[in-house]
């Protein structure tokens, strides 16, 4: 089975695909995040613009997963006014 067809059949069959997506890729960019770090703290003592380089991008994996946050909101506001 392909990956396209899963995601299909869950758009039609699963009402709640967009909760699962986003929860799926938080769960990913935690594990990144966590990779990242302990990257991070092996380069803290030998280069500090590569350790403050990967810190960022564990800031922007923050800013990623709190938008994440919100798409389950967002559905069920898209939904509310449809059915105004």
């Amino acid at each position: 089975m392909s990956g396209n067809w899963s995601a299909g059949w869950c758009r039609t069959s699963c009402g709640r695909w967009p909760e699962r997506l986003a929860a799926g890729q938080r769960r990913s960019l935690a594990a990144l995040k966590r990779k990242i770090t302990g990257l991070a703290a092996e380069w803290g003592d030998t280069d500090y613009s590569v350790m403050a380089a990967l810190s960022r991008i564990c800031d922007s994996i923050d800013e990623a997963d709190e938008q994440l946050r919100y798409v389950p909101e967002e559905k069920d506001l898209i939904r509310e006014n449809d059915d105004i």
